[in-house]
């Protein structure tokens, strides 16, 4: 018993710390660097010194959070239907306001990005869109499309980027919205989910300070990458190519993961099509020319 009740304290705190961020300023939130003993950026000593700070707390909240997760998954598979089964993992494991859910199991999966529990959950789920399964965000509720791409709330863990891209893929076989707009009354906060959290204005190693609770630039493109499989418009309102001189390989990421086989649900946009043409045609002469040096 005594056991248990720490870990639920472990967590609240970091619930607690989390809805403290709705109301705080990125100032607020975290150190920065004393004008009278640094300038430009922190030392790559300091910034690791940080990123192992992230790691030390990150390693107590993810072993209460996953242990939750373990002991959902064990509860859906003792349940006999799809509707029991829906059920537990969509249930409010803690509340935000007005029962809007901050943390569910199918939330756990996607933040954790444990893909194997994941893609036993989405079984269940028809509707990967339904409104029942938002939580709350970062100052606007979230769609499991906005979680995955903003995978550090309500919570922060460090998980490798190939496994934040497979939860893409997995929500995105399942015809996940990257660009659903969630309603969100009584505030102007609609941010789609190809905004990949960068509405709290900067990425992970902006202005000189390591800011743990954001992906950094690369891992936003590969994720956005991602998401070109599954209908986003690379010309829509976040655009891929071409915007403040980005040249991130979209297309090239995209392509390459197609390849590898394995997808359902792919469906490209009519604006992303010559993209694909192109890496296609790259394949093919790419091809011929080994072909020509092993003839």
């Amino acid at each position: 018993m005594i056991k248990k009740i720490l870990k639920l304290a472990a967590i609240t705190a970091s619930i607690t710390a989390v809805q403290a961020m709705e109301t705080q300023t990125s100032a607020d939130l975290f150190e920065k660097p004393d004008s009278s003993q640094c300038s430009g950026l922190r030392s790559s000593v300091e910034l690791q010194q940080m990123h192992d700070e992230r790691e030390r707390y990150e390693r107590i909240d993810m072993a209460a959070f996953t242990e939750m997760l373990v002991q959902h998954r064990a509860e859906f598979d003792r349940a006999l239907t799809q509707e029991e089964k829906r059920a537990i993992i969509t249930r409010p494991i803690i509340k935000y306001r007005n029962d809007v859910p901050l943390v569910h199991a199918l939330s756990l999966a996607v933040s954790l990005a444990e893909t194997s529990i994941l893609e036993q959950f989405v079984t269940v789920i028809d509707d990967m869109n339904a409104l029942d399964l938002c939580i709350r965000g970062y100052r606007q509720n979230y769609s499991m499309a906005h979680l995955a791409l903003d995978p550090f709330v309500p919570f922060k863990v460090s998980v490798p980027i190939e496994d934040r891209m497979k939860v893409v893929l997995i929500l995105g076989s399942k015809s996940a919205d990257f660009s659903q707009r969630m309603p969100n009354p009584g505030t102007d906060y609609t941010n789609v989910p190809l905004h990949c959290g960068t509405s709290r204005g900067y990425t992970a190693y902006d202005n000189g300070t390591y800011h743990p609770e954001q992906l950094t630039s690369n891992e936003i493109y590969q994720l956005r990458a991602c998401t070109l499989l599954f209908g986003v418009d690379p010309q829509g309102e976040i655009k891929m190519v071409g915007e403040r001189g980005d040249t991130f390989p979209y297309y090239e990421v995209a392509f390459n993961i197609f390849r590898r086989g394995g997808l359902v649900g792919v469906r490209i946009h009519p604006n992303a099509k010559a993209g694909f043409t192109l890496e296609v045609k790259k394949a093919e002469e790419a091809a011929r020319q080994m072909n020509g040096l092993t003839s």
